[in-house]
């Protein structure tokens, strides 16, 4: 069987969850998988349990940081593993792994949202540039969505594309009895006969929350009335006066909000990490969740440009889950 290389330098939360995902599922296929990624968070020790072979490659998130360093480092591991594939996770293993390959090999990407959405100016311009350069050393881009797919293509990154969605674990968040449901949302200061919104994830721009809060006046408009809360610090100032000025309330997790049956969706979280950490942030969103009664809100239709795995292809998990990201990255 083949042999692939994943490098990552994120080691926590999404990313992480995204590349265990993977990493496990090829390894459960028979390939020979490693994965190159720095020491901290728990990806290296989760994917060892799962029998895929870790190397450390301590990389920092800044792209102008440890290039150098990082780059020599890949090559040492590049020359014990050999692979077939090379499967890059996020901007920085973008960056360092292309600049060292140059489509020597063939080589996957996944940006786990493109990182010149990240910034502005001159380092956002700057990253944009670099993508369109590196597709001539990109066979594919395996993207995590739909928006994912399109935004790249509507930015001039012209390479193939495959869509592998994030999941749900639906044995994590799976619905409650109908008493218990109503204790949670009288909990939850959801009023009965309401619909709840719940928009989950870190305080980031990326995240879009500003996008649900600049829209919320409409939503108000239309009826809704609701709660938000958001996990993490990073611009907690903004995000309590975004709170105040559109109406809602903060409580520290996710942003939810309530309107009427049928007035609006509702989004969902795409999966949890493995950690102590991450199971208490399942916990509480999933009360949340749970409370809900989710419907998965879209982001638009995905363009004719943006292949998806065809139904049936991805293999079912505890409790029907797809694993379409395996599917997807077990086709490279």
């Amino acid at each position: 069987m083949p042999t692939v290389l994943y490098v990552s330098q994120p080691t926590i939360t999404g990313v992480a969850q995204c590349v265990l995902d993977w990493t496990s599922g090829l390894s459960q296929r028979g390939w020979d998988v490693a994965l190159a990624c720095p020491t901290d968070g728990w990806l290296g020790m989760a994917c060892a349990r799962e029998g895929v072979r870790t190397f450390a490659w301590e990389a920092v998130r800044q792209p102008y940081v440890g290039v150098r360093r990082e780059t020599t480092r890949l090559r040492q591991i590049m020359n014990i593993v050999r692979p077939d594939v090379v499967h890059l996770q996020g901007s920085k293993a973008g960056l360092s792994g292309r600049l060292l390959l140059r489509g020597s090999i063939p080589t996957a990407f996944s940006p786990h949202s493109w990182s010149f959405e990240a910034a502005d100016g001159a380092i956002g311009a700057a990253a944009l540039r670099w993508e369109r350069v590196a597709t001539r050393w990109t066979d594919v881009v395996v993207a995590v969505s739909e928006a994912e797919c399109a935004d790249g293509l509507a930015n001039g990154i012209d390479v193939p594309y495959v869509v592998a969605r994030n999941g749900i674990d639906t044995t994590a968040v799976a619905p409650l009895a109908e008493a218990d449901r109503e204790t949670l949302r009288a909990e939850l200061g959801i009023a009965p006969g309401t619909t709840a919104v719940v928009c989950l994830g870190r305080l980031h721009r990326q995240k879009g929350q500003d996008v649900l809060l600049a829209a919320w006046p409409a939503a108000v408009a239309s009826g809704c009335s609701g709660a938000t809360a958001a996990k993490g610090q990073t611009a907690r100032a903004d995000h309590e006066r975004s709170c105040s000025e559109t109406g809602t309330r903060s409580s520290g997790l996710a942003v939810a909000s309530t309107c009427r049956p049928g007035s609006c969706a509702s989004s969902t979280p795409t999966r949890a990490s493995p950690t102590s950490h991450g199971r208490t942030a399942m916990g509480t969103a999933g009360r949340a969740i749970r409370a809900a009664s989710p419907v998965p809100a879209c982001r638009g239709r995905a363009p004719s440009g943006c292949p998806s795995p065809a139904p049936g292809s991805g293999a079912a998990g505890p409790g029907g889950v797809v694993r379409w990201p395996r599917a997807a990255a077990s086709g490279l």
